[in-house]
C-alpha cells in the first residue's frame, strides 16, 4: 500500500513488480485482492483477473465494497527454491 501523497510514482508499480519477479524466481502463483485503483496497478504488472467480490455495507458504509481477485501464474513453475508438503 502506497500512501496517497505518493501516487502516481511508480512506487505501487515497482513494488508489484518485485514480487511478480520474485515468483517469478521462485516458481510459485499468486493472488491478490484489490479495490478498483489496486486492481488496475495488478493488471498492468501482468495479473489476470479470476472475479470479483462485493461486500455489503452497513449504516456506516451503506454501499459497501467491491474487490476484484486477480492472479498472477509464474513463468517458471517449479524451478526455484521451494518446499513441497507430502
Amino acid at each position: 500500500m502506497v500512501h496517497p501523497a505518493y501516487w502516481r510514482r511508480g512506487y505501487g508499480s515497482t513494488i508489484a513488480k518485485w514480487g511478480v519477479d520474485l515468483a517469478d524466481i521462485d516458481g510459485v502463483d499468486q493472488g491478490v485482492l484489490a479495490t478498483s485503483i489496486g486492481a488496475d496497478l495488478f493488471r498492468n504488472v501482468g495479473y489476470r483477473p479470476i472475479t470479483d467480490l462485493h461486500v455489503e455495507g452497513d449504516e456506516r458504509d451503506p454501499e459497501g465494497v467491491t474487490f476484484a481477485a486477480l492472479k498472477h501464474t509464474a513463468k517458471a513453475k517449479g524451478s526455484g527454491i521451494g518446499c513441497n508438503v507430502i
